[in-house]
């Protein structure tokens, strides 16, 4: 067998490391942590195309919809020390990253389980378990969706019995 086919070794303590006791013992973390992923890819994308129209957008455009729609945040906004130019920006550009790290994680997260549950390494399963736990890279770890998936995981992973 060429090192390519061979699986990964793995030093997860506890686990069953056959793929019918792998799937046993993560099944159901497994499948909040899909849920999660699939939210996060979703909201990643959503956030990268609200990015990508905030940058696109003319500002004497949105500098109108403000003032029409908003008004006392366009007041607001004019009292502020930074032009409107820096808001829009710092703001499509947070989207933007945010986005990308919300579909990297999710996908990151997909491909562990799907790993872990085909007697691959769990050690993708817990790197995507942790970011997906994180606020600042995952937006379900935002609403402590992820967080909850990715603790149970990762209990799971490390469980001694």
């Amino acid at each position: 067998m060429t090192a390519m086919t061979q699986p990964d070794p793995d030093p997860s303590p506890g686990i069953d490391h056959s793929p019918k006791g792998r799937l046993a013992q993560t099944r159901l973390p497994g499948i909040f942590l899909i849920l999660s992923a699939v939210i996060n890819i979703l909201a990643g994308l959503f956030l990268v195309a609200m990015g990508i129209n905030g940058l696109l957008v003319s500002i004497q455009e949105f500098r109108h919809r403000l003032e029409v729609e908003f008004p006392s945040q366009h007041k607001e906004l004019q009292a502020s020390e930074w032009p409107l130019e820096y808001w829009i920006w710092n703001t499509s550009t947070g989207m933007l990253v945010l986005g990308l790290g919300g579909f990297v994680t999710g996908c990151m997260v997909l491909w562990g389980v799907w790993r872990l549950w085909n007697g691959g390494s769990s050690r993708l399963a817990f790197i995507g378990s942790i970011m997906i736990s994180l606020p600042g890279i995952s937006p379900t770890g935002c609403m402590a969706i992820g967080t909850l998936a990715g603790l149970w995981m990762i209990l799971i992973l490390f469980d001694p019995e």
